[in-house]
Formats: C-alpha cells, structure tokens, sequence
C-alpha cells in the first residue's frame, strides 16, 4: 500500500497560496476592465451590446473559478486539521 506524506506547513501554504491565487485572479480581471472601459465606452449599438454579453459571461466564470478555488481552499485547510487530529492521536497513544 503507498504511503502519503504531509507536512502541515506545506497543507497551510496550501490554503494561503490557493487565497492568494483567487484575490490576484480577481484583481488582474479588475485591471483588464479598467484599463478597457474606455475603449468599450466609445462603441455604440451592437458591438457594445456583444461585448456587455461577453462581459457577463466572464464574470460569471470568474465567479465560478472563484468559488471553485475557495471550495479547495476549505477542503485543504480541512485536510489540514484532519491529519494535525490524527498526528495528535497518534502521539497520545505512545505518549
């Protein structure tokens, strides 16, 4: 049978990089409205209509990447505490 190997450190650098990962997501896609609204402001009729529908669905796909990676954040943290738990176990048992 294999054998896992955690180190706790690594679990919660985990946690913290996969927050990280999604703020920076969310800031960069801040940035790139930013920096295009302008532009967008100056089209009229259909070619600003598309590109509020494209908008729309990048923000909806950022939101589900971010929900995605705050599931795996909790999941990690999660791991995180269930193997602390089970090393404390392990330690009470011979200690």
């Amino acid at each position: 049978m294999g054998q896992i190997q955690v180190t706790f450190g690594m679990l919660q650098q985990a946690v913290a990089d996969t927050g990280a990962t999604a703020s920076n997501l969310e800031g960069k896609l801040g940035d790139l409205k930013g920096y295009l609204q302008p532009i967008v402001g100056e089209w009229d009729g259909e070619a600003k209509e598309l590109w509020h529908a494209k908008q729309q669905q990048w923000d909806q796909a950022q939101q589900e990447i971010n929900q995605m990676l705050q599931q795996i954040s909790r999941a990690l943290q999660q791991a995180a505490e269930d193997f602390q738990g089970a090393e404390n176990a392990n330690k009470a048992v011979w200690g």
